[in-house]
């Protein structure tokens, strides 16, 4: 991984754990554990404030 890949990697697990949720580095998640609907669409949503969180505001797009 480059090292800004590394940077994310490292944002996205510290994001999880700080909602409950620990993802290994690297988020090799391989659920092995069963999970209810509800446990999923909590990672699902932790996921998806993650990736808003880390959207551009308009003056950063090109």
């Amino acid at each position: 991984m480059s090292a800004q890949e590394v940077a994310i990697m490292r944002a996205l697990t510290r994001h999880f754990l700080a909602h409950g949720i620990l993802l290994p580095f690297g988020a090799a998640a391989c659920l092995s554990t069963p999970m209810t609907a509800a446990e999923m669409d909590r990672v699902v949503a932790v996921f998806d404030d993650f990736l808003a969180q880390c959207e551009p505001s308009d003056g950063d797009k090109q």
